[in-house]
């Protein structure tokens, strides 16, 4: 049986950068922000996730940390991001598993019951391109990416793999994407 998410806890980075110690009893950490707001300093934020990536945790990017108001630091250095920080527009957009052009690996882990994710004219997504050997696994019906899967090794010399999604996480809570789009976030917040 494969394991579910129990606790989700909600971290304001801006008000106040976590430390190592708040992040560690957490297995996996999904890092975006909200449109509009940057990172108070985004070259903490990075140095702190690539703490935790570096002690074991598994961390998932999304936007707009990703693109438009991206994370910096350790994160970036270390080249562990998969998809490269590049222009974010709201648009609609859909994603199919039964269109092959979109569904590009169709028995990876990161799309394990997700079938269709459609988006209205508020949803977010970027331009962004592949980083660091990351793999698409999944492409909007515009091209864009929606998620990269790929192998980093962290700063302990240890292979892990990863997952990062051009979504919106708050569109996703806020109902502007339908479908499966949170079935996808836990997968990459599980994907090990």
């Amino acid at each position: 049986m494969a394991p579910s998410l129990c606790t989700i806890h909600y971290l304001d980075v801006n008000a106040a950068v976590p430390t190592l110690a708040l992040l560690e009893p957490y297995q996996a950490i999904l890092v975006y922000n909200d449109d509009w707001f940057p990172y108070a300093d985004p070259a903490a934020v990075g140095d702190i996730v690539a703490s935790y990536f570096d002690g074991g945790g598994r961390v998932v990017i999304a936007l707009f940390a990703d693109g438009g108001y991206a994370i910096t630091g350790a994160w970036t250095a270390n080249h562990y991001n998969l998809i490269a920080a590049r222009w974010v527009r709201s648009s609609a957009d859909s994603f199919s598993s039964a269109i092959p052009t979109q569904d590009l690996v169709p028995t990876s882990a990161a799309l394990a019951g997700v079938t269709t994710i459609v988006g209205n004219a508020s949803a977010w997504h970027g331009t962004q391109t592949v980083a660091n050997g990351g793999l698409p696994v999944a492409l909007w019906e515009s091209g864009d990416l929606l998620a990269v899967t790929g192998v980093v090794t962290d700063a302990n010399g240890r292979p892990r793999n990863r997952v990062d999604l051009n979504i919106q996480p708050t569109d996703v809570a806020s109902g502007v994407y339908a479908g499966d789009a949170v079935r996808l976030l836990a997968n990459a917040l599980l994907y090990q």
